[in-house]
């Protein structure tokens, strides 16, 4: 469900906030998000890779 668009746990919400990190990271290529799901709660991991200026 947490990969459904505009699936939200929470009333009134939309859902759009994990569907946007995912989105700016694979834009970027500069990371990669995570979730594990245990006893009903959901712990998101996002790596960022650290981008150097030339």
């Amino acid at each position: 469900m947490l990969n459904t668009v505009g699936y939200s746990s929470k009333e009134n919400h939309t859902g759009t906030g994990l569907l946007i990190v995912r989105h700016l990271l694979q834009l970027r290529k500069s990371g990669e998000l995570n979730f594990e799901i245990s006893d009903n709660k959901i712990t998101f991991e996002i790596k960022l890779n650290k981008i150097y200026d030339k």
